[in-house]
């Protein structure tokens, strides 16, 4: 019971003490763990289940090995090769620990943070969903295109940290995955587990060899590459990361290769743990080596397919444009045949007139250019459906060269799918290659039949092209003499409008003249009629009986005088677009001695100077008889009606 309670009270762990107390307090007993016996037959059950994948099995084998149950086992029964088992999975444990460690990095140490990168790495793909759409669909069908294949190749669950934490949890997991065989090994005496250890060996050293040739892998060199095609589609959904340069991943995944393969070469047969672990850490090299050359052969086919696509419409062009050049040769073909009517027509409408006609020709150089671009078309339509042949040779040998190369089953069908489009393109091809040649030799005929029509039609037009050009040019001789006489015709129109226009400069020069000097006549007229005029009314109306006959001697003089006087006002001449008018003359204010002409119902009308007759009204008029002589004044000369005049007395 004391050495119970020393056990009790040690520093030990709980595991430990359990297995001693069960040694201690039953020594004949079975020595158990969690229910299972401790004995060579339930640990190879236990090791059996486990490699059949049961997780109870392996979470037991996991507990005896990080609890150190077998070194307790050995301490409570004596057996040491249960501790010398126990000593050796933990060694392998550590080496493979140590060599996974050396191998992947943190994140944090390489500037790259996992939960947004994962988180950017999601909303990528959430943009690139069947409903995004972009500035460029095509790039955005490129990356649907990389993402379906990044899902074959199983990479739609594992972060690509190229030996970061994720890649750090999947190597141990995989290596947790080889405890069973570890513990078989493990507990199996030296002598019957060496060509166990040595297939082990031979196996990491043979992915060793494999993985460092993999590194020469043209596909790796784009990957140095930043900014490469496939970081942008392949490996980086939201594009090219300046966190995670390309050239940095390559780089760690070169130190994990070397790492690995230098733990190879320098681990013994019974370093197990850095065998395995090498192993594990070189499969996944060459699986992410797998994934590498995948991807740059996917990017490849697809490029072969778009450029298979852009072929296919060009070639539907080019086949449209052959139909509108079959319609157009057609309509140029009725003309041809119809040339003979077209003959006979012009002749009859030459017959029919004796003037020149119009000589169209039904196929012009115009036509004969388009026929001949026509067959220069077709010549090189053949020309590119040969290259279009070839191209599609081409993509069906690159698709020969890459069925069975990829490990994706995936990426195999899409290669077979393509293989079969490459044929079915060259059928196409092939097609097109005989239609052009049909249409090549139908522009060949066509062309022959248009110069054989035009040289028809110019032999049986020859005669009349020959008569209608003398007419025409008989015509244009009419034409130039009826020219020269309409411009004969026009010289003396205009000679005679010169003179007529230097006969009125003469004519307007002579009545400015005139009128000048009939205005001089006239303002010393009028000053010596207003000077009449006030001595004419400051003469009294009554005198003495013996002066009453020189004041009517007086009176009748100045009258005569006045008559006089105003007799030599004269209206001045008008213009060929103006007539004379009494404002040109007569003014307000002005003084006359004027003539009863003509009683009228609403006055008198008086006769002035210059031939203008003025109007007296109302009580103007009265006492006043025709031939009588009255002074008045001018009120108003209005347009188009008569002076407005207001007597004057004495």
């Amino acid at each position: 019971m004391e050495t119970a309670i020393a056990i009790l009270n040690s520093p030990q762990t709980v595991t430990s003490k359990f297995i001693q107390l069960q040694g201690v307090l039953d020594p004949d007993g079975d020595v158990e763990f969690q229910g299972i016996r401790l004995d060579a037959e339930s640990i190879a059950q236990q090791i059996c289940q486990a490699n059949e994948g049961d997780p109870e099995s392996l979470e037991w084998l996991g507990v005896v090995e990080g609890d150190h149950v077998l070194t307790s086992l050995a301490e409570v029964t004596g057996l040491r090769f249960a501790a010398q088992a126990d000593y050796q999975l933990e060694r392998w444990r550590a080496q493979a620990d140590a060599l996974i460690v050396t191998v992947t990095s943190e994140a944090s140490r390489e500037g790259v943070d996992l939960s947004s990168l994962r988180s950017e790495r999601l909303e990528s793909a959430a943009l690139l969903g069947p409903q995004a759409s972009g500035p460029d669909d095509a790039e955005l069908q490129r990356l649907r295109f990389l993402i379906a294949l990044r899902k074959a190749a199983g990479l739609s669950g594992l972060a690509e940290d190229w030996f970061l934490e994720d890649v750090r949890a999947v190597l141990r997991a995989r290596f947790e995955g080889s405890l069973p065989n570890r513990f078989a090994l493990a507990l199996t005496p030296a002598e019957d587990e060496n060509e166990i250890r040595e297939a082990v060996a031979n196996e990491a050293r043979r992915l060793a060899a494999e993985s460092s040739s993999a590194l020469k892998d043209p596909a790796f060199a784009l990957l140095s590459k930043p900014g490469s095609p496939r970081d942008r589609s392949f490996f980086s959904l939201g594009g090219p990361d300046p966190r995670r340069p390309f050239a940095h991943r390559l780089e760690r995944f070169a130190q994990a290769v070397q790492a690995a393969v230098r733990a190879v070469s320098e681990a013994a047969d019974d370093d197990l743990g850095s065998l395995l672990a090498a192993r594990e850490v070189l499969a996944y090299a060459e699986w992410r080596h797998s994934v590498v050359r995948a991807s740059s052969v996917a990017s490849e086919l697809y490029d072969r397919n778009e450029a298979s696509q852009v072929r296919a419409k060009q070639a539907a062009k080019r086949a449209d444009q052959a139909k509108k050049r079959r319609r157009a040769r057609q309509a140029q073909s009725d003309l041809v045949r119809g040339i003979d009517a077209s003959v006979e027509a012009l002749k009859e409408k030459f017959a029919s007139t004796t003037a020149s006609i119009t000589i169209g020709e039904p196929l012009p150089e115009p036509t004969l250019a388009a026929a001949e671009s026509r067959l220069a078309k077709a010549v090189e339509r053949g020309s590119v459906a040969e290259k279009w042949l070839a191209d599609a040779h081409d993509d069906e040998r690159w698709y020969i060269s890459q069925l069975g190369q990829s490990q994706l089953p995936t990426l195999q069908a899409w290669i077979e799918d393509a293989h079969d489009s490459a044929v079915k393109e060259q059928a196409r091809a092939r097609g097109e290659q005989q239609e052009a040649a049909r249409e090549q030799s139908e522009a060949s005929r066509h062309l022959r039949d248009v110069l054989a029509a035009r040289e028809r039609f110019l032999a049986g037009v020859r005669d009349v092209v020959e008569t209608n050009e003398l007419r025409r040019t008989r015509e244009m001789e009419m034409r130039r003499a009826a020219a020269a006489a309409q411009e004969r015709e026009r010289q003396i129109q205009r000679q005679i409008v010169e003179e007529e226009r230097a006969r009125r400069a003469t004519a307007e020069a002579q009545r400015k003249h005139t009128n000048e000097k009939r205005s001089a006549r006239n303002r010393v007229a009028k000053v010596t009629i207003t000077k009449l005029i006030s001595e004419l009314l400051n003469l009294p109306a009554a005198a003495p009986f013996w002066r009453r006959r020189a004041l009517s001697s007086r009176r009748a003089e100045i009258m005569a005088q006045l008559r006089e006087a105003q007799a030599e006002i004269a209206m001045l001449l008008g213009s060929d677009r103006e007539r004379p008018h009494p404002r040109l003359v007569l003014s307000p204010l002005d003084r006359y001695l004027g003539e009863v002409r003509k009683r009228a119902d609403y006055g008198l009308f008086v006769k002035l100077p210059a031939g203008t007759d003025g109007l007296l009204r109302g009580a103007e008029a009265d006492g006043l008889n025709i031939g009588e002589f009255v002074v008045v004044e001018i009120v108003e000369i209005p347009l188009a009606k008569p002076v407005v005049l207001r007597r004057l007395r004495s």
